[in-house]
């Protein structure tokens, strides 16, 4: 989202200026986990995807995967269940 500041409102600057920090600061903690992340959104849809890359803007990264796990993580079956499945 693209908001115009007015460089002549001091007080609008600081806020802007203070949002710009807090963002910066979100998108620094766990780089790692935050791409791997960025890297599933990008296989998904944009309807599912967009809320999600938006909350990584405002959350920490294990905060966004423990409420989206079901959403991110793929659901493969184990190679236990695989072999259960032979066998049977």
């Amino acid at each position: 989202m693209t908001r115009l500041v007015d460089l002549d409102d001091l007080t609008g600057l600081e806020r802007a200026w203070t949002e710009l920090e807090c963002l910066r600061a979100i998108r620094a903690v766990d780089p790692e986990l935050r791409h791997a992340i960025e890297r599933r959104l990008d296989e998904l849809g944009p309807a599912i995807a967009e809320p999600i890359r938006a909350s990584l803007d405002e959350m920490h990264p294990e905060i966004v995967l423990e409420a989206h796990f079901k959403t991110l993580v793929v659901d493969t079956p184990s190679l236990g269940a695989i072999r259960r499945g032979r066998a049977g």
